[in-house]
């Protein structure tokens, strides 16, 4: 699998947790069985957020020139390329 797909992929998962966190947190809650008390919600949005920066590496990681951006990037993924 080339990197640049594996970046698309996460991209597109980073999204949508990302999302579901920031905006709908009731949704996200209940699923988890967590009441909606302002430190919960506040926590979630919060994770929300550091998602949307994990989309955003993945999203000019898709471009990235530098092999070793690529492979800085692949390894933010915990993922050991072989032949970047």
């Amino acid at each position: 699998m080339k990197l640049k797909h594996l970046f698309t992929i996460n991209l597109f998962f980073a999204i949508f947790f990302g999302v579901t966190c920031t905006f709908i947190t009731g949704w996200v809650l209940s699923l988890y069985g967590l009441q909606a008390e302002p430190g919960v919600v506040w926590t979630s949005r919060l994770v929300g957020g550091s998602i949307f920066g994990f989309a955003s590496l993945m999203w000019f990681g898709r471009s990235a020139e530098s092999q070793s951006a690529r492979r800085a990037i692949a390894l933010a993924l915990l993922i050991k390329p072989d032949n970047i």
